[in-house]
């Protein structure tokens, strides 16, 4: 298994591996992940921490028409999985994450078969906000250079205002 590290940092990338054959055959296609990180846990899955609460997923189209279902849960066993996707398009956008850690894994299925694929490998996501605090400051900081700004503008406005009568 070969694996891309091409992907932008925070763009998660599933790489669907299709063996061109499978179609002839009426075996179903296989799905791997393949992300931006060398990250691997002790079980051997892949992992990518992000901190804004939402993740752009897209995989690698497969032969022929294809369909994909992509399944995410808190729990890496998949007790409680919740369907994120399923259909042609080979890209998802998953949004309102929650501070924690969620599991994601996709399948793919030929259209000429109606069976599925083995599930990919699970991709651990922990989403980490920033800190109430750390935000504060930001929404501070951010608020402090837009009155300086203004305040600068103004000033400027004026001395501009007062040499134009000066002049004239």
């Amino acid at each position: 298994m070969t694996r891309r590290m091409t992907v932008p940092i925070r763009t998660v990338t599933l790489f669907l591996a299709m063996c061109p054959m499978s179609f002839a055959q009426g075996t179903p296609p296989v799905a791997d992940f393949s992300i931006d990180s060398d990250e691997v846990d002790a079980a051997g899955r892949l992992r990518t921490e992000i901190r804004e609460g939402y993740l752009p997923l897209s995989w690698s189209a497969g032969e022929g028409n294809t369909i994909y279902h992509l399944q995410s849960d808190s729990s890496d066993a998949f007790s409680c999985p919740v369907s994120r996707y399923s259909g042609p398009n080979t890209t998802s956008f998953i949004s309102g994450l929650a501070e924690g850690d969620y599991f994601f894994r996709v399948r793919a299925r030929s259209d000429l078969s109606s069976t599925w694929g083995p599930w990919s490998q699970t991709l651990i996501v922990p989403v980490r906000h920033h800190s109430m605090t750390t935000a504060w400051w930001l929404f501070g900081l951010g608020a402090g250079i837009f009155g300086l700004t203004v305040l600068f503008i103004a000033v400027n406005a004026n001395r501009s205002a007062v040499s134009e009568a000066i002049d004239a």
